[in-house]
């Protein structure tokens, strides 16, 4: 066939060379897709159309034109016929699109004109899991390990599955399934390493996550969780270098600066901690949990005042959390008061400002009270004055008006 239709083609040349130029750009454009050289897994793919069909299309489109002539009726049909037919590409068009909306619906329909295609399960699982449809992904995961025991994606995949289930000691299997199979693949080893990190086998995940980055050592993020797995097994300082080898590779990451931080606060170096709380929270700063560490090194550093604002910003971002945070603000501000021997009334007044956060007027309004006697005590006119705004305010809101 393709023999003919070149030498029809070339015969054609003098008289039609569209005939010529459509067909040679028809095969010359499936060349690479035709098997003379491996290009993925897809023996057959729509994609592998869509170039090679504007040769034929040229060449159509040129025939009709010889063929219709200088016949002015001809004309007239063939443009009705061409509005027709675009009409119908239009449509066919606008329907096949439909299939391409997202993963979710390429993939079901890939299963839907296909048989035993377990590529194309594993595909829909992850497209289900990354919409936490678990169930669905699982399912669908079962039949790809049906259609191919062997399949490493597929029983990895299952393992990341029962993960995001909180299921990490039937992950803990299939992972280690995976690695075994794939060992140079550093996400099994990373994905069995989690599962470890969520089992409190710290040691053992700090070791898997190693053997990640032995394949993969660039990658930002498995730096970071080996950080995390190292500062749970209690090795700080190989935590926080860890930590820092992510963010030299992503500068970016709030979630490993946050953790920085933390591991710097854990072996007493304050002023370090405090900065990278500061910047993690300048890239996020709906970050409530980290506002509860800044606050305790800013305790650390003698800075009540501030420690319990962060609090008090906590508790506004995170509400279901809001007696966790107002239980640490009320202990910062009693530590205040013991540290110095008596109470700073900049830092009660944010402990109403916590209690306000929180809901809980009657007590903001008692601390607020106290507060402003304690300025007014020292002589702080100015600030007695803003305090006792912020208790008329506090007293509107417990009584309702």
């Amino acid at each position: 066939f393709v023999l003919a239709g070149s030498l029809l083609a070339l015969r054609a040349l003098p008289r039609r060379p569209y005939a010529a130029v459509g067909w040679f750009w028809f095969l010359g454009t499936l060349v690479p897709v035709i098997g003379l050289v491996q290009v993925g897994q897809a023996a057959m793919a729509d994609r592998y159309t869509y170039l090679p069909l504007i040769g034929l299309a040229l060449a159509a489109v040129w025939w009709v034109r010889d063929l219709v002539g200088a016949r002015p009726r001809a004309r007239l049909a063939a443009a009705a016929l061409g509005v027709a037919v675009l009409s119908a590409f239009a449509v066919a068009s606008a329907v096949q699109v439909r299939t391409w909306r997202n993963s979710v619906t390429l993939f079901e329909h890939a299963l839907r004109v296909t048989r035993d295609n377990h590529v194309a399960h594993i595909n829909l699982a992850m497209a289900y899991a990354k919409s936490r449809r678990l169930e669905d992904a699982e399912h669908q995961l079962a039949e790809a390990r049906r259609i191919a025991p062997g399949s490493v994606i597929a029983e990895g995949a299952l393992g990341e599955v029962r993960l995001k289930q909180g299921r990490p000691v039937e992950a803990l299997r299939h992972l280690e399934l995976a690695s075994q199979r794939a060992p140079r693949a550093s996400r099994w080893h990373a994905g069995r390493a989690q599962a470890l990190l969520d089992l409190a086998e710290f040691e053992a995940a700090a070791e898997g996550y190693g053997a990640a980055l032995r394949i993969d050592p660039h990658n930002a993020t498995l730096h970071g969780n080996l950080g995390l797995a190292l500062f749970r097994a209690g090795r700080v300082d190989d935590a926080v270098a860890s930590y820092e080898e992510s963010l030299r590779l992503v500068p970016g990451r709030a979630d490993v600066r946050g953790n920085l931080g933390v591991a710097l606060a854990a072996r007493g170096d304050e002023e370090r901690a405090i900065s990278q709380f500061e910047r993690a929270l300048a890239a996020r700063p709906e970050l409530a949990l980290l506002r509860a560490h800044l606050a305790r090194a800013l305790a650390g550093r003698g800075e009540y005042a501030g420690a319990v604002a962060q609090l008090a910003e906590a508790v506004r971002l995170e509400p279901e959390q809001a007696d966790l945070y107002v239980e640490l603000a009320r202990a910062l501000t009693k530590e205040s008061a013991d540290a110095s021997g008596r109470r700073d009334p900049a830092a009660l007044d944010r402990l109403a400002a916590t209690y306000a956060a929180a809901g809980r007027f009657d007590e903001a309004a008692r601390s607020a009270s106290s507060a402003a006697s304690l300025a007014d005590q020292r002589g702080d006119t100015a600030l007695a004055a803003e305090i006792r705004a912020r208790l008329a305010a506090y007293e509107e809101r417990r009584s309702g008006r």
